[in-house]
């Protein structure tokens, strides 16, 4: 019994990579027999065991030997889960629950308490079952796993999903309460989803994804409510993140409409009047604070991306609409996102941005501190910029840095950290070859980086100006005695 058990548990960990041999087997074996012995035991017990292996075998810390460890529990415990006979009985909810796990190929998931993967492609009619299954069962909580959308081209990544699954003890707890809303799954989901659609009437975000919650849980006695309740809150809804986020809800739908046969005009619809709603609430955005900001750069983005791809959203009103919020506002983070966008859009010449980004190096210090806010806007949304107007951003920073005193320099380089943050590797070097060739050196390698503090690096701008300030002095006198 002894040296089955240690045996499976070396051969367990080894194929999880301990490196462990049949010297380790006879030791944990011998080890084990002695504790039992000095614990008063004829036989030794489980404890015995692991507290043999780990002494043995255990060549480190043993919050290192994960291999050991986990081998111990999957022999000594396992992964596989018994259930309840059928003739206890069980609710009908619960009873549906294993009926459709048997029907859709997904007992496995219910049958080893380990994470498995699933990979759906909805165009399939069994994976297309199984995926609103599964999204039924996200959407009442239970704590079955998560979804992440598979990579795949353009247009079809909306179809493939990968699914984590792993069972969890308390999912037929959950399923037992969930029975006050139905019988079966469908039906207390159907139900959930109905009592929720009331909710947030005037909100278009929220509305658009219950829409795109009914579609995916496959739910076509709920799709026409959540329509309607779509198509009124885009009409009543005036805040301008919430519809970008329904516009982005109502594109992912247009591409289920593609492959399920719908009727694409009332769709088509109701993006026009979405995205147009969004447009004409650009403006009020212009200058709201900090902690919204994200959200307005993530709805300039949501609508800039489809204007240049489509030929039925209106790419004028956009423009015009962001060109108006670009003029009202105080806010040079918001200014630079919204001046971006138009250079994305082939609206405004990425040189043109470097010429906004010196309006602030040549005004007074309140303006040159906020210069990396505007950048950091710029480069937010506009790879343009970098591509097409790096030359000219690069001497637009330069002089910047040359003419702001120490104070400013201190208060200005973090924003201007964060702007070159958001950029790829591949486009800080693009930046970094006109450094190079601004200063005369020939390869942008020859540019080296300097790790250092904001603090020790606003020293050395002191101490190269003091430098130019003696040298300057020097020169002056040697020459006079010339």
């Amino acid at each position: 019994m002894v040296v089955d058990t240690v045996i499976d548990i070396l051969k367990e960990a080894r194929r999880r990579g301990a490196p462990l041999s049949s010297a380790d087997a006879i030791g944990a074996t011998q080890h084990a027999m002695m504790l039992s012995r000095l614990r008063g035991w004829n036989e030794p017990v489980l404890d015995d065991i692991q507290d043999a292996l780990i002494t043995c075998c255990c060549k480190g810390p043993v919050r290192e030997a994960t291999s050991l460890l986990e081998a111990i529990d999957e022999i000594n415990i396992g992964s596989r889960l018994g259930k309840v006979t059928d003739r206890m009985g069980r609710l009908p909810i619960v009873n549906d629950f294993y009926e459709q796990l048997d029907r859709l190929n997904l007992t496995d998931f219910a049958a080893r308490e380990r994470l498995q993967n699933y990979t759906l492609d909805k165009r399939q009619p069994l994976d297309a079952a199984r995926s609103a299954f599964l999204h039924r069962l996200i959407f009442m909580k239970l704590d079955v796993g998560q979804l992440t959308r598979e990579a795949a081209p353009f247009g079809q990544s909306v179809f493939k999903e990968l699914w984590r699954l792993k069972w969890h003890p308390k999912i037929e707890t959950d399923l037992i309460e969930l029975n006050l809303h139905g019988d079966s799954v469908e039906a207390a989901a159907t139900t959930l989803l109905a009592e929720s659609l009331g909710a947030n009437a005037l909100e278009a975000g929220p509305a658009c994804r219950k829409l795109v919650q009914a579609v995916e849980m496959d739910l076509p006695q709920l799709v026409a409510r959540a329509e309607q309740n779509t198509s009124y809150a885009i009409d009543h809804d005036e805040r301008f993140s919430s519809l970008a986020d329904a516009l982005t809800s109502l594109m992912v739908l247009e591409r289920y409409a593609a492959f399920r046969g719908w009727g694409k005009q009332h769709l088509a619809d109701l993006i026009s009047r979405c995205f147009s709603r969004a447009c004409s609430a650009l403006p009020g955005v212009a200058s709201v604070p900090p902690d919204q900001w994200d959200e307005v750069v993530t709805g300039l983005m949501t609508l800039a991306e489809p204007v240049v791809q489509r030929d039925d959203l209106d790419a004028d009103l956009f423009a015009a609409q962001v060109q108006l919020a670009a003029r009202n506002s105080a806010m040079p983070f918001l200014r630079g996102a919204f001046l971006g966008t138009l250079a994305e859009m082939r609206r405004m010449k990425a040189d043109d941005l470097a010429t906004e980004l010196l309006n602030y190096a040549r005004s007074g210090t309140d303006q040159q501190v906020v210069a990396g806010d505007f950048l950091h806007g710029v480069l937010k949304v506009s790879k343009t910029a970098v591509m097409l107007g790096g030359k000219s951003l690069v001497a637009a920073v330069d002089e910047l840095l040359r003419i702001t005193d120490a104070d400013v320099f201190l208060g200005m380089v973090p924003r201007l950290r964060a702007a070159f943050e958001t950029l790829h590797e591949r486009q800080r070097e693009g930046l970094a070859s006109h450094v190079a060739e601004i200063y005369g050196l020939k390869e942008a390698s020859d540019v080296q980086s300097l790790a250092t503090s904001v603090g020790a690096a606003a020293l050395m701008s002191q101490l190269d100006a003091e430098v130019a300030k003696i040298m300057k002095e020097w020169l002056g006198e040697e020459a006079a005695h010339a």
